[in-house]
């Protein structure tokens, strides 16, 4: 017994160490910019800076320069500007497809500083896979900290999914649904409950690149369940209802006219055709310019995208910035 208890002892030694140091590889080699939090399930880390090796569709190489200031939001312009933005969203705003100043918020930015001859500073958070909770929750904690002369909310259309607890959780994202809150009809905040989704919500496992990779190959073998239509039906409408509501409370603290939404997703299919209408709903501008504009760039065979073909690389957030700005200015000139 004592041989074969010494052979299992270094066996589970020398796996650990194995992963012990596969993890300070991983972490060297490509760290991550999220971070866990208790509240919001991840966030950009704070001061935090790195240059990741991008490729384009194409397989052509790029950099970003990605930088965080101590409240995890990438700025982009001199902090005493006449004129700041504050901007919330998900991937496309707070991953690292393009360098601070060259993501959409940034090229908007520079376009209204040689339209108005003023600086111009832009706050830009959120974070990859991000839902409308979580973008409310994270207003809620820097809305008295930053003050802001226009308010940008970035929506994509699988923000409708994302807001639904029964929904998602009947999918296979388990790197998102393990850790992200979600408000119910009832106005309660609750989160997935077991218990490897409160593992994977400590520190320790959260942030490890090894068993996120681990989880996220699993989420590869099981199957989404299979809906009825009734359900189908049921999700789509209570995925509205839901977002709706949230979008009710962001415009609650967003104070200003100039609140706008913009929507990286141009396919209006589904739910998505919805955007602009519960937008306005909600008292917010909708800009549907850029959606066009990518659309366009898409039938004209252009390079616009990450290798993923979802995300923009800096041609793509070259386009949207310059198409949000074009649309900004029909509705002011910025005086202010």
């Amino acid at each position: 017994m004592t041989k074969i208890f010494k052979v299992f002892a270094s066996f589970i030694i020398t796996v650990v160490l194995f992963i012990f140091f596969l993890e300070l590889f991983a972490r060297y080699k490509n760290p991550s910019w999220h971070e866990s939090d208790p509240n919001l399930g991840w966030k950009l880390k704070s001061n935090f800076s790195h240059n990741y090796q991008n490729y384009d569709q194409n397989g052509n190489l790029y950099y970003s320069n990605f930088k965080t200031n101590e409240d995890g939001l990438r700025v982009y312009g001199n902090t005493n500007s006449d004129l700041k933005i504050l901007i919330l969203g998900d991937s496309f705003t707070a991953d690292p497809y393009s360098s601070n100043s060259k993501m959409w918020f940034s090229v908007m930015s520079d376009e209204i500083s040689h339209y108005t001859s003023k600086d111009v500073v832009a706050y830009a958070g959120g974070g990859g896979g991000y839902g409308t909770l979580q973008e409310y929750l994270l207003l809620k904690e820097i809305n008295k900290k930053y003050s802001y002369d226009i308010f940008i909310l970035q929506f994509c259309s699988n923000d409708f999914g994302n807001n639904l607890f029964e929904e998602e959780t009947a999918g296979n994202n388990f790197n998102q649904f393990f850790k992200r809150p979600y408000l119910t009809k009832k106005g309660n905040i609750i989160f997935y409950e077991s218990f490897f989704a409160n593992l994977f919500r400590s520190k320790l496992i959260g942030e490890s690149k090894f068993f996120n990779k681990i989880l996220f190959l699993y989420s590869k073998t099981i199957k989404e369940k299979k809906l009825n239509q009734f359900y189908r039906n049921k999700n789509y409408k209570d995925s509205l209802e839901i977002t709706n509501l949230l979008l009710k409370k962001i415009r609650s603290i967003v104070n200003l006219d100039n609140a706008y939404m913009v929507n990286c997703d141009y396919n209006l299919n589904g739910r998505n055709k919805d955007w602009k209408l519960i937008s306005k709903k909600n008292g917010f501008i909708p800009l549907e310019l850029p959606n066009l504009d990518i659309e366009k760039s898409i039938k004209n065979n252009k390079n616009i995208f990450y290798r993923d073909l979802g995300h923009y690389n800096d041609l793509g957030n070259l386009i949207f910035g310059k198409s949000t700005f074009k649309e900004l200015i029909k509705y002011h000139n910025f005086n202010f």
